[in-house]
C-alpha cells in the first residue's frame, strides 16, 4: 500500500473515531471518561497499535471556548457545545482533526457560527495553491470572519504543516516574518482549522487535513 493510501486510511479512521463521541454522550460525565470510553471502544486491544499523535482535547461546555483546553472533571451537562480535537499516530503516519458537537438540539448561536466557521474554512482552503505565501489562506479565513463580526474570536493561526512531526512547516498564519511568507509546495499537508471562541459561553473550531497538489487543494478529511 503507498504512503497516501495508508494516510488515507489512517486519517479515514481518525474520522470514524471522532464521530463515535456523540454516541457516549451521558449527562453527567466527565471530559476525562469521556475520552476512556472512546478510547477503550477504538484503540484498546485491536492489535493495530495505534495512539494518539498528541494529547487529545475534550472540552465541555465553557471549556471549548479556550483552543487547547486540558481535560478536566467538568461534567456534561445538555446544551453544553463539545469540541473535540484528536489524531492518532501509526508508524510515521500522523493526522489531527476537530470537530465540534452539541449535547442536545444546536440553538440559532450555535447555527450562526458553525456556518460562518465552515465557510472561512472553504475560502482557506480555496486559496490553498502551490507558490501561494502561506498567511494568505489565514488572510481568506479571517477576512470572512471579520465580515461576520467574529474577527476578534478568532484567536490562533488557521493552520499549520504535518510531517513526521504533528506542527511543522508551513504555518498557515499572518505577521509572524519568516513564518507567514513560506511558499506552498505540491506535497504539502496541512491543516485548516479555523475557529471562534465566545469567552464564558463555547467555542467551535472545524479542522480537516489538506494535501497540495499540482491542481490545487485536496481535502483529505471532510
Amino acid at each position: 500500500m503507498t504512503y497516501s493510501k495508508k494516510l488515507q486510511e489512517l486519517i479515514d479512521k481518525t474520522k470514524r473515531i471522532i464521530h463515535s463521541f456523540p454516541l457516549q454522550f451521558k449527562e453527567g460525565m466527565t471530559e476525562k471518561e469521556l475520552l476512556k470510553n472512546v478510547k477503550k471502544l477504538w484503540l484498546e486491544n485491536k492489535g493495530d497499535r495505534l495512539t494518539f499523535s498528541f494529547k487529545p482535547i475534550v472540552a465541555f461546555g465553557k471549556n471549548s471556548a479556550t483552543p487547547h483546553h486540558k481535560m478536566n472533571d467538568t461534567k456534561l451537562k445538555k446544551g453544553d457545545v463539545v469540541k473535540i480535537d484528536l489524531g492518532l499516530k501509526k508508524n510515521s503516519l500522523l493526522t489531527d482533526l476537530t470537530r465540534t458537537f452539541i449535547f442536545g438540539s444546536k440553538n440559532n448561536k450555535f447555527v450562526q457560527i458553525e456556518k460562518a466557521v465552515k465557510e472561512a474554512q472553504r475560502r482557506a482552503i480555496e486559496k490553498i495553491a502551490p507558490g501561494v505565501e502561506s498567511y494568505i489562506p489565514d488572510k481568506a479565513a479571517r477576512d470572512y470572519l471579520t465580515s461576520k463580526g467574529f474577527g476578534k474570536y478568532f484567536i490562533h493561526g488557521t493552520g499549520h504543516g504535518i510531517g513526521p512531526r504533528i506542527h511543522e512547516r508551513p504555518h498557515l498564519v499572518q505577521n509572524r516574518k519568516v513564518l507567514s511568507h513560506i511558499p506552498l509546495k505540491i506535497g504539502d499537508i496541512v491543516t485548516v482549522e479555523p475557529g471562534v471562541y465566545l469567552k464564558g459561553q463555547f467555542g467551535y473550531r472545524k479542522e480537516d487535513m489538506v494535501l497540495l497538489t499540482k491542481d490545487g487543494a485536496r481535502a483529505l478529511s471532510m
